[in-house]
């Protein structure tokens, strides 16, 4: 069977245009994978919509594809999950937005928590933020998915559930919280991670105080980064998996 290849390519295109890539993607494309005019190749803007291309220059600066046709059109996402998890440091962080893109996060919310411990300048924020939308948009590729999640710059705790208050279904993990349901109606559900320490007293008091339910998983305490991703397969199954991440 031969290898699909599937890349994330912002911007608005349709059938019968014919595209040129940046020289940092040419050359992924000509350079790292050795692509040869004639490859077939699916590309996608992030909103659910893929198009199905053909590599009609092997440019390794200017690379050029022919959008042959389209295979699945934008379309409406199912209920949205909304992951917000406070700053982790380093590669933790990164491996944090993987599994939660994988995982069918719609929304990726930073919180700036009491205990994150993550100081960024606003130069280094820009940088930061850069790098993690790269991740995100490789894990899209990886995993198949055609709908690329929304990142939001890091807020407070407050900013953040103020996003995410339309939210049906507010959840945080916390270890003095009750079981996490076997069930869950299919709606639009914000979910709180705090960060390696956990969350202030404070902070968990200003969660209670605005109905933010709060779940335990058995007698289990998990790493912030692999918090998000346990979290959100086990809402997904209670929802029944349905996925925004088509």
């Amino acid at each position: 069977m031969s290898r699909q290849y599937r890349f994330f390519l912002p911007g608005d295109y349709d059938v019968g245009t014919t595209l040129t890539l940046d020289s940092e993607r040419s050359s992924y494309l000509c350079r790292v994978l050795r692509l040869r005019e004639g490859t077939s190749l699916e590309i996608f803007p992030g909103d659910g919509s893929a198009f199905g291309c053909r590599l009609v220059d092997a440019n390794p600066r200017r690379a050029q594809l022919h959008v042959a046709h389209q295979e699945t059109s934008a379309k409406s996402s199912g209920p949205s999950l909304h992951l917000a998890i406070a700053l982790l440091k380093g590669s933790a962080m990164d491996r944090a937005l993987q599994q939660a893109t994988e995982l069918g996060a719609s929304h990726l919310h930073l919180i700036r928590a009491q205990r994150s411990n993550v100081p960024l300048t606003s130069d280094r924020l820009d940088s930061k933020l850069l790098h993690w939308e790269r991740i995100i948009a490789s894990a899209c590729e990886q995993s198949g998915r055609r709908s690329v999640p929304k990142l939001q710059a890091p807020g407070t705790l407050a900013e953040v559930w103020a996003a995410m208050a339309p939210c049906p279904l507010l959840i945080a993990f916390e270890p003095e919280g009750e079981t996490l349901p076997m069930t869950l109606s299919p709606e639009p559900c914000g979910i709180f991670i705090g960060p390696e320490g956990g969350w202030s007293e404070d902070e968990r008091a200003w969660l209670s105080e605005k109905s933010v339910n709060q779940y335990r998983l058995g007698n289990t305490i998990l790493r912030s980064e692999t918090m998000p991703a346990v979290a959100l397969a086990l809402i997904q199954h209670a929802q029944g998996w349905r996925s925004p991440s088509a």
